[in-house]
């Protein structure tokens, strides 16, 4: 994977990153223990027991083995569906185990890759709505027929799920999309600050998802059409590409040699990922391909 595939961490000083690093790979330790994966081997055309070794910006570190020879490979966000897969069932276990990672990189990464394994934006969508909850207030007709202050604790593509106090007693809500906007209530102004948080969360499914429910709880179109404008503002398939500025923000002394760009080179976008088109991959003018996500690179 190319130096521009995420900024996330460019810029970070080595010692914070070691720690970011490291902290991504106790995480591992602690998924290993609720989820089983395989992976998959392309030149066995087979599936693998495998281990998830650490997680960072740029995808995830797995070991298998393959009869005596035990093997490791990265594997980008953009490919961990189609490499990996989980032989056990997503549990409440690993939603609370996300909420208690100190690290909000971290934390980001954890989500994504479980979503990508389990083919959900359940777990960025339990993050987007925290960082949702500290910016706005809504309230939920509750099951007595009254208005009560709530939080929603998650979203996803069908709807939220929503959390308010009764009688002392913690009461949880599904709410189907369509009736968002009969069920729960803002009590809170728009802002532009929520356009913001939408700009940043870096799962596309879910931005589109958070985009939705904001629609239907202020009425109005204003949030899936920024989300749309930011996907149409991106790279099309074939377009000449090159890294952007934040795309060139790597540590001093940075090899670029085995990436397919380097400062300067011309590319072609070659190929979406299907589930977040914000990653692109892309074939630069030494025949190597990687992936970078949307912001690492630009338009020529």
């Amino acid at each position: 994977m190319g130096a521009g595939a995420s900024t996330s961490l460019k810029n970070t000083p080595a010692d914070a990153r070691n720690d970011i690093l490291q902290a991504g790979s106790a995480a591992c330790e602690q998924i290993m223990t609720l989820v089983k994966v395989q992976a998959y081997s392309y030149s066995r055309k087979s599936w693998f027991d495998a281990t998830i070794e650490s997680i960072s910006e740029e995808g995830a570190l797995v070991r298998y083995d393959v009869g005596d020879d035990q093997r490791s490979k990265e594997v980008p966000f953009a490919e961990l569906s189609e490499c990996l897969r989980p032989v056990t069932e997503s549990t409440l276990e690993l939603s609370q185990f996300l909420a208690e990672l100190a690290n909000e990189l971290i934390k980001w990464y954890v989500a994504a890759v479980l979503d990508d394994l389990f083919q959900t934006s359940e777990f960025s969508g339990k993050i987007a709505c925290k960082q949702i909850m500290r910016i706005m207030k809504v309230q939920v007709l509750s099951s007595e027929g009254s208005w009560v202050e709530a939080q929603i604790d998650t979203l996803s593509e069908t709807g939220a799920v929503v959390a308010y106090d009764s009688g002392g007693n913690s009461i949880s809500m599904e709410i189907p999309l369509d009736a968002i906007s009969t069920q729960l209530q803002p009590t809170t102004e728009s802002t532009p600050e929520l356009v913001g948080v939408l700009a940043k969360l870096p799962n596309y499914t879910t931005r589109r998802s958070t985009a939705a429910i904001l629609d239907r709880l202020f009425r109005n179109a204003e949030y899936s059409a920024s989300v749309e404008a930011h996907r149409a503002s991106s790279v099309s398939l074939g377009s000449q590409v090159r890294l952007s500025a934040a795309g060139c923000a790597v540590q001093e002394g940075y090899r670029w040699e085995d990436d397919a760009l380097a400062p300067g080179d011309v590319g072609e976008l070659i190929k979406l990922d299907r589930f977040d088109p914000s990653w692109m991959q892309i074939r630069g003018p030494n025949g190597k391909q990687d992936w970078y996500q949307d912001g690492a690179i630009e338009s020529v």
